[in-house]
């Protein structure tokens, strides 16, 4: 499905601890680690046909009365062609919410995304697989 734009935040979570004392430099003295976090959105224009985002916006909003495990598999390819410089996103185990529809001067939609750890095709939060980066250079 040709994207049109959209945002993706990898986010870690660090948080630092630092005491408070008076008259001096506040330095963290020790940091700890929350969970991490890739969520994000995406853009297309609504286009009909088989691969578009009418295709996914009709098969999310058919199954999600009976979809209790709403995993998906998804790949963001930005830039070229295999043999062209490009980057690849790649997130096994991600949670879809229905896309919402924009009608401006054209018509498209908007679908967010959370990535999670995934483990044979079900979701595992044990994992830290949540994304792939692959950059390719010709």
């Amino acid at each position: 499905m040709p994207l049109t734009g959209g945002s993706i935040t990898l986010t870690n979570n660090i948080t630092y601890l630092t005491p408070a004392y008076m008259g001096t430099i506040n330095e963290p003295i020790a940091y700890f680690t929350g969970s991490r976090s890739v969520t994000g959105s995406l853009t297309a224009y609504l286009r009909t046909g088989t691969g578009y985002s009418a295709d996914l916006f009709q098969n999310l909003v058919s199954n999600i009365a009976v979809d209790s495990d709403p995993e998906f598999y998804l790949q963001v390819e930005i830039g070229g062609s295999a043999s062209q410089t490009k980057v690849e996103l790649e997130m096994p185990g991600v949670v879809l919410t229905i896309p919402t529809v924009n009608a401006e001067s054209v018509i498209t939609t908007t679908v967010n995304f959370t990535a999670q750890g995934s483990a044979n095709n079900l979701f595992d939060i044990l994992q830290n697989n949540e994304i792939v980066l692959k950059y390719y250079t010709s």
